[in-house]
């Protein structure tokens, strides 16, 4: 796995599937009266957790035959969450660029995180050709709970 996004192919006039769209954050929620600006992995810990998450999966594969592995629908999971905390929007083909996951595969479960109520999928009002996709607001809790659960883990070692 890796945390590069791809560009889209240029020689595909009718790409529907647009890189990562970071022009476009989310709205920040306020310091609480910090007058530095702190990086945010000084400010989130879910991140953190999220992304150390992220690194230990893409240690086994290197460190083990890939195909031993496949949660494809949990490192969709996290690729999203990981764009939520970090305020940026993921289209389809960046997703699965950033869960490492193909296509097929990643159109698949990502169908099945819809159907569950986990993600959603939004058309770009600027451009119809792309959709983005962001967890639900369901998912964002059970996801911070989890990666709350995973630093009470983690300080009590």
């Amino acid at each position: 796995m890796t945390n590069d996004t791809k560009s889209p192919s240029t020689s595909d006039p009718t790409n529907e599937f647009a890189d990562v769209n970071k022009s476009t954050p989310f709205i920040g929620r306020p310091q609480s009266g910090k007058t530095q600006a702190r990086s945010s992995a000084d400010t989130d810990p879910y991140l953190e957790a999220a992304k150390l998450i992220r690194r230990v999966r893409s240690l086994r594969v290197d460190a083990m035959p890939p195909h031993l592995f496949g949660e494809a629908s949990w490192d969709i999971l996290l690729s999203l969450y990981i764009a939520h905390r970090e305020q940026y929007r993921l289209t389809i083909m960046s997703v699965c660029n950033e869960a490492g996951v193909p296509l097929t595969t990643a159109l698949r479960w990502l169908q099945q995180l819809v159907d569950e109520g986990l993600a959603i999928r939004r058309s770009n009002p600027l451009d119809r050709r792309t959709v983005h996709v962001e967890l639900s607001a369901d998912a964002i809790a059970t996801m911070d709970q989890l990666m709350e659960n995973v630093l009470k883990y983690n300080t009590s070692l």
